[in-house]
């Protein structure tokens, strides 16, 4: 009897595995898409930079907000694949939610640079910048 339980759990146990390999549990993305995942989600930022460099920063606002929801949705597969990375772009997000709530658009602008310079490092597989 112990053999047949043993048996029927080593067989749920290899299924749920290989369930879980071909992702059929949500499982987070491959670690190769982390970068191209911050490529998509970095057009954004390009687009609140260009929102601010004109002075639109409620604009400016707009896009940095949905930017920081696709970050929510790809931010794991980033600190799994750097946690150098995850932490200073997490912190020039910071920033630039500072900057754009301050209402300076010299701020601004910066903030939302600093942050593409970042993401550009990790895009390229390039050491993480300074904290």
């Amino acid at each position: 009897m112990f053999i047949r339980t043993f048996a029927g759990l080593l067989a749920a146990v290899a299924a749920v595995a290989i369930m879980a390999g071909f992702g059929l549990f949500g499982a987070t993305p491959a670690l190769a898409d982390a970068p191209d995942d911050v490529s998509a989600a970095n057009a954004v930022v390009q687009r609140a930079i260009a929102a601010a460099q004109t002075g639109d920063l409620a604009r400016a606002q707009r896009e940095y907000a949905s930017y920081e929801n696709t970050w929510f949705d790809i931010e794991d597969g980033v600190r799994e694949q750097s946690t150098s990375s995850y932490r200073v772009i997490e912190k020039r997000m910071t920033d630039v939610t500072a900057a754009l709530a301050s209402g300076d658009q010299a701020k601004s602008v910066a903030a939302l640079q600093a942050l593409d310079v970042e993401q550009q490092h990790f895009i390229k597989g390039e050491p993480a910048g300074p904290l």
